[in-house]
């Protein structure tokens, strides 16, 4: 008998990699999906939920790397701003990782309080980039999955002229993300 699991979630929740951490190991036919009707008749459905408040705020101060300085009631904003998605959290502290500059916090938060629906936030992380530089991490992620950044750097100044100085702050964040599976 084929075991199957389905697993059910709003977008960016981490119903992937919970399928590759967690029941891979247990189920052989994994299904993701937002919508729960189409997981049909499977033997076992697992919905993935938004973080509670304090693991979000872990999450993301476990990205971030926050200034002692900081205030704490905007570290909180940005955290609500997440609404427990681990992937914005882990997004939002990579990118915000090293300021500490209170503008940029706030300016991070205005950005994420613009866009209503919880995927739309990860555009924040696209938008610093340059259109050549988000050619860049499109093909990292898309087409050399799990290799490492040197592969990629030599394979990129071998084939389009482009040195590792290309690869921004920006970019190696979005990199270091779970966007796609990147190795320092």
């Amino acid at each position: 008998m084929v075991t199957s699991v389905g697993i059910t979630g709003q977008g960016a929740i981490g119903k992937t990699r919970l399928a590759e951490e967690v029941f891979n190991r247990i189920f052989r036919v994994i299904v993701t999906s937002r919508d729960r009707d189409t997981l049909g008749r499977l033997t076992f459905i697992h919905e993935v939920g938004q973080l509670k408040h304090e693991d979000a705020r872990m999450l993301f101060e476990q990205h971030a790397k926050l200034d002692a300085g900081l205030d704490r009631s905007l570290v909180e904003e940005i955290v609500g701003e997440c609404k427990g998605v681990p992937l914005v959290l882990e997004m939002a502290g990579l990118m915000l990782q090293g300021k500490s500059d209170e503008r940029d916090w706030r300016g991070a938060k205005s950005k994420l309080s613009s866009y209503p629906e919880v995927v739309d936030k990860l555009r924040i992380s696209l938008e610093p980039l340059h259109q050549r530089e988000r050619e860049i991490f499109l093909d990292i992620c898309c087409f050399f999955g799990e290799v490492s950044r040197a592969s990629v750097c030599w394979i990129w100044e071998a084939m389009e002229d482009v040195e590792e100085s290309m690869m921004n702050h920006d970019i190696k964040v979005l990199l270091t993300s779970t966007y796609c599976g990147w190795k320092a």
